[in-house]
């Protein structure tokens, strides 16, 4: 599951999508929240979770046949719904994507990942410090690597890398 989890948002990110990802343990309630403030417009869910997925998913209006399964080791339980597998196989036999073409400094301002807070005083809401959080692991491994260099700038609360490739 992990695998597929991993390439699932590899492929969201390749389609120009932002994957939202969302806590196991939600309610219907909690989880539609998040489907309608993300601006959610498909879901990848796993059976032991359908049922809640389902009634989320459909008070916000994403169609059934934009909600994909994820299978888990050991599940054998058969739904109407397409597989990551079955999307696999279907992209396999569709013409090869064209390359992205984003402008300078898009990848630095796309959103890959729209995650939410706990929620532990309320509903979860949506926050960009774990945008940037992401980003700065990023820069880190890279900056590690000796391939860049880090300079940051405040333009918000909340300090953005900013990268320069080194020159020495």
């Amino acid at each position: 599951m992990l695998i597929d989890y991993i390439t699932s948002n590899f492929a969201v990110h390749r389609l120009s999508g932002i994957v939202t990802p969302a806590n196991a343990m939600y309610s219907a309630p909690e989880l539609e929240h998040q489907l309608r403030s993300s601006g959610a417009t498909a879901l990848i869910t796993c059976v032991p979770l359908l049922e809640t997925a389902l009634k989320a998913a459909r008070a916000v209006g994403i169609a059934d046949s934009r909600i994909f399964i994820m299978e888990l080791p050991g599940s054998y339980d058969k739904v109407p719904f397409a597989t990551l597998d079955d999307l696999i196989a279907e992209g396999r036999a569709l013409p090869e994507l064209e390359p992205l073409a984003w402008t300078t400094g898009q990848g630095a301002r796309q959103v890959a990942y729209l995650s939410y807070s706990s929620g532990t005083s309320g509903l979860p809401v949506s926050t960009d410090d774990y945008l940037l959080y992401f980003l700065f692991l990023i820069y880190c491994s890279v900056y590690v690597s000796g391939e860049i260099t880090l300079h940051y700038i405040l333009p918000t609360r909340t300090p953005v890398p900013s990268v320069h490739r080194s020159t020495d």
